[in-house]
């Protein structure tokens, strides 16, 4: 269990109910990673939500063997958002760049929340921006590999 206070203090979880917070609070637990570490594995099970509260993680695409970082996650950022979305697979790896910490969500917490339209709807408007973002800069890492092979 953390601190409710603690998911607070976070942009990301700005708009959920001091309930459903408290809830989420609940359910959650920290882990630390050290720098090199994996936090999960694409094409793994998605059973988690993280939010990165220390630190700083990247997002790697293996591609013939060989891991590519798509994005650079500072710490107040989601981390794993395949675990709220089926067929809840993580799409890419998360690795710790430093020391850090996340603080880990069960997806069945999220689930039964999920049946408050309010948190519903607040969570899928938060997961959309997330994940067009995150879009985003795979675009930029693609165009910027791409310029490399053409130079």
């Amino acid at each position: 269990m953390i601190s409710p206070e603690m998911l607070r203090r976070h942009t990301f979880f700005g708009g959920f109910s001091p309930p459903a917070l408290k809830e989420l609070a609940m359910a959650g637990s920290e882990q630390t990673l050290a720098a090199g570490e994996r936090l999960f594995t694409e094409g793994s099970r998605a059973d988690h939500f993280y939010f990165l509260a220390e630190g700083e993680m990247e997002t790697l695409l293996k591609t013939d063997g060989e891991d590519i970082c798509i994005s650079t996650i500072p710490a107040g950022e989601p981390e794993g958002w395949s675990a709220l979305i089926e067929p809840h697979i993580y799409t890419a790896s998360a690795r710790a760049t430093r020391p850090s910490k996340v603080i880990a969500f069960p997806r069945p917490t999220f689930a039964a929340l999920v049946g408050d339209d309010h948190f519903a709807a607040t969570l899928m408007k938060k997961l959309a921006h997330l994940i067009s973002r995150r879009l985003r800069d795979t675009q930029v890492q693609l165009l910027s590999l791409t310029a490399r092979q053409h130079a």
